[in-house]
């Protein structure tokens, strides 16, 4: 029972993904792309798939940096690069956090202060210079062009099969 239900949940956060990804090449200029980009982030980085949110979330904080997810989206930014050993552009994207958005809530806050902590020291000035930030675009660049586009339509056809076969879509019985 349990393994189904982790299959489920599984077959459920690939189609919300998907339908978020969908969502926002459908209406690109809607005013909750911002926060469906950022929970597709989440999903991706929950399921470790850390390249994946780093692309999602470096979207947030520079198409929507003025949205209410877009904090919660550079230190998530910060801990996807930390997981993929980018310790420099990590600590760059998490020194950023509190400079860019100084009224950020005290959850992100604490959060940045103890990623900080974990990862190592922040740029001196709590800062980033052009070259950090590049740095922070080059590595996304870089691990986005890494991904495997075949493999991730096979995925998504083998997702569509096994929605259909649980029966999760209206008219797949």
């Amino acid at each position: 029972v349990e393994a189904s239900q982790k299959e489920i949940l599984t077959v459920a956060r690939k189609l919300a993904e998907e339908t978020m990804k969908n969502f926002a090449q459908k209406y690109p200029s809607d005013p909750q792309i911002a926060d469906s980009q950022y929970w597709l982030g989440e999903s991706h980085f929950q399921r470790q798939q850390y390249r994946d949110a780093a692309e999602a979330f470096l979207g947030v904080t520079t198409k929507f940096d003025k949205s209410a997810k877009a904090p919660d989206s550079l230190l998530r930014l910060g801990q996807s690069l930390a997981a993929l050993k980018e310790k420099e552009a990590a600590c760059a994207a998490l020194g950023e956090v509190t400079r860019k958005y100084p009224r950020a809530s005290a959850g992100v806050k604490a959060a940045v202060d103890r990623e900080q902590v974990r990862v190592g020291p922040a740029p001196v000035d709590g800062g980033v210079d052009a070259q950090a930030r590049h740095e922070v675009q080059r590595v996304v660049v870089e691990h986005r062009h890494a991904r495997d586009e075949r493999r991730q339509l096979h995925v998504v056809a083998a997702v569509e099969r096994q929605v259909l076969h649980l029966g999760l879509v209206d008219g797949a019985r």
